[in-house]
């Protein structure tokens, strides 16, 4: 519960680069220190929270956003893990000028890029900030001369993505295999999916997908292959309450539980 700072403030601090982590955006203070800075161009990335519009109109060139989606597709918080969990062929990264209304600016360049099946969370997001990072690069120039002219979004194709709490991540076992798998995807390694058995929460970190015959909800092997509406999951990687995340052989020789019994992620 203490305050940590991030890898963007260290590295600031080790390079002797001034930074300013304001708790109230509507500061006088805030804007005055700004303004001394003066500006040409502001750029966000993954920052938590709605810059005003007297923060939008100070630099010449204005503000601009790196998104990874490709909007309008999954304005919002959440993009990458409504990508997965939605089952997207693609996402991409945005960059965008920001305006008052959330992600809805005009665009200046977007990179498109698959989904493979067997990318998760956390190596997608990793990879989009690796192409965030370049197509910064490569724009920023053209932002600058003025010679890049952005493009309205299509207003017909907004989507919106949600801030994640736990309820979201629960693992309803009645839903098509493809869901649970996507779900799975979406939140691993962390906060990760989860179920309950015998009371004790689990999460699934990795796993597969099998058309061995469904019975949703029910363990139906010693292998802990647990059926879905058309299908059943195979888990690889899988986490208790309170335990490291281990590989599925570990789990079951210190894991006690009967085929045919029920999970659910009742709370």
């Amino acid at each position: 519960m203490q305050f940590q700072k991030s890898p963007v403030h260290e590295l600031a601090i080790l390079n002797k680069i001034n930074i300013i982590t304001p708790d109230n955006l509507k500061s006088n203070k805030l804007i005055d220190k700004l303004k001394q800075l003066n500006p040409e161009l502001i750029v966000v990335m993954g920052y938590g929270k709605l810059l005003t519009e007297a923060i939008l109109n100070l630099p010449k060139l204005g503000c601009i956003n790196i998104h990874v989606s490709l909007l309008p597709r999954w304005r919002g918080p959440s993009p990458i893990e409504f990508s997965l969990i939605n089952g997207d062929q693609y996402s991409g990264v945005s960059i965008f000028k920001i305006e008052k209304e959330l992600d809805s600016g005009p665009i200046f360049a977007q990179k498109k890029i698959q989904i493979y099946n067997f990318e998760n969370k956390e190596l997608l997001t990793e990879k989009l900030n690796k192409i965030g990072c370049k197509l910064l690069i490569d724009i920023l120039p053209q932002i600058f001369d003025q010679s890049i002219i952005p493009t309205n979004q299509n207003k017909k194709l907004v989507t919106y993505s949600k801030k994640i709490n736990s309820n979201m991540t629960k693992i309803d076992f009645n839903t098509d295999v493809e869901s649970v798998i996507n779900k799975i995807r979406a939140f691993s390694p962390k906060p990760s999916a989860w179920f309950k058995y015998k009371n004790e929460r689990i999460k699934i970190i990795k796993a597969s997908k099998s058309s061995q015959n469904n019975k949703p909800s029910m363990i139906l092997n010693n292998k802990f292959h647990i059926g879905c509406l058309n299908g059943s999951i195979c888990i690889e990687k899988i986490q208790r309450e309170g335990k490291k995340i281990m590989s599925l052989e570990e789990f079951l020789r210190g894991f006690s539980f009967n085929i045919g019994d029920k999970v659910n992620a009742n709370i």
